[in-house]
């Protein structure tokens, strides 16, 4: 039985000789440490309720009864994965705040997670009718889309994308923040052009979008 530990990079095995009796196992136990979580995606399931994702690649063994492999799947150390996906309501004059905080269920950690940011077309046609700023987090996110979207007018149950799963991990702390109970903002401020067509039957809204974690 030979035993030992991948932390990194690559290991490989001593050449080994003849042991044991005749039909008598060689087993090799492979341990591998994370300072991190496995990623959410490429999971597979092994039994109900075990998560677990290619994380080695084993190639080259020689002998009978032994597998080369590229898909050694290992598990979670006996961590449950659960993919969910919220939403959260963003509307104001030409300006609106969407608060994320307190979704995450008692004892679990969000290893990964993006924002997408779809907004209704209330007025949002012309030139000077546009996103003047997009932030998350208090940080303006420079690959946000702006518009004006042609024919985007007094249509609130049409909507545009400001973002398509943004990565929160591309910004620093955000999802520290989260799991630490913390909370962040996603905020949208648009043009004073905005101003033509509400998206509320009892006040100004011109601005209105959904924000959506996943």
């Amino acid at each position: 039985r030979l035993n030992f530990s991948l932390f990194g990079g690559r290991a490989s095995l001593p050449p080994q000789g003849a042991s044991g009796a005749a039909g008598a196992d060689n087993v090799i136990t492979i341990a591998v440490l994370s300072n991190r979580p496995f990623p959410a995606s490429g999971l597979g399931t092994e039994a109900p309720g075990v998560e677990t994702v290619s994380v080695l690649t084993v190639s080259g063994l020689a002998g009978s009864g032994t597998v080369s492999t590229t898909a050694l799947r290992v598990g979670r150390g006996g961590s449950t994965t659960i993919e969910e996906e919220l939403e959260f309501a963003c509307e104001g004059f030409q300006d609106c705040e969407a608060t994320v905080q307190g979704y995450l269920p008692a004892q679990a950690i969000l290893a990964d997670a993006s924002a997408s940011v779809h907004l209704a077309c209330s007025d949002f046609n012309a030139a000077d009718e546009y996103l003047e700023n997009v932030w998350i987090g208090g940080v303006p996110v420079a690959s946000a889309a702006r518009g004006p979207w042609p024919g985007c007018e007094g249509a609130c149950h049409t909507e545009q994308a400001v973002l398509s799963s943004h990565p929160l991990r591309s910004q620093a702390g955000l999802v520290a923040t989260l799991n630490s109970g913390g909370a962040f903002s996603v905020r949208l401020q648009a043009s004073e052009a905005v101003n033509g067509h509400s998206c509320s039957g009892t006040a100004a809204v011109f601005v209105r979008a959904r924000v959506v974690l996943s």
